[in-house]
């Protein structure tokens, strides 16, 4: 008695098992659609592979991309309180005071802040009168005004940054409160 010498193939894409007839039970036609279906799911295998390749490819190049960018993020958020100094004693110079010296200060600074640029560092300085967004802002003191809106910006104490969409250092602000009474 002979046995059913049929293998199982298993379909990569979770599929049932299929028959696959052994090469003594192929002849002529059966030959050619066996090849045929073979042929077919080598070649679609291979397009599977290779698709899952590109997108590997995509992903390491993204992930990539998010090492170099964090790669200075560290270094940067050392780097932001020297420029704030910077400005500090340059906004407290009085003006007569101003010589070269107040000159190569400047020119310090900006280039710093050049540096930053360069590096998609952008400042955020939110302007007085605007909504309070504590996504970007760290409100520090809440003012009784008149003459505000409630929850909106009375004054910046510190500007904040971030580097492309994420926040490196929120801005600081005042915010107007309501007068009570």
């Amino acid at each position: 008695m002979k046995e059913d010498q049929s293998t199982e193939k298993t379909n990569l894409e979770g599929e049932e098992p299929s028959e696959i007839k052994g090469p003594e039970e192929i002849s002529g036609n059966l030959s050619l659609e066996f090849v045929e279906q073979e042929r077919d799911q080598f070649r679609a295998l291979a397009q599977r592979t290779q698709a899952d390749f590109v997108n590997y490819k995509r992903r390491i190049e993204e992930e990539r991309q998010t090492l170099i960018r964090n790669a200075s993020v560290g270094f940067i958020q050392r780097l932001l309180p020297v420029i704030d100094d910077f400005q500090l004693a340059l906004e407290h110079v009085p003006k007569g005071k101003r010589g070269s010296w107040f000159d190569g200060i400047e020119l310090i600074l900006r280039k710093l802040q050049t540096t930053l640029d360069s590096e998609g560092v952008s400042p955020i300085i939110p302007e007085s009168g605007s909504v309070f967004d504590p996504s970007s802002q760290e409100a520090v003191l809440y003012e009784e005004v008149i003459n505000q809106e409630p929850g909106s910006i009375v004054k910046v104490f510190r500007p904040g940054y971030k580097i492309f969409d994420r926040i490196l250092r929120p801005a600081q602000v005042s915010v107007a409160q309501a007068k009570e009474g």
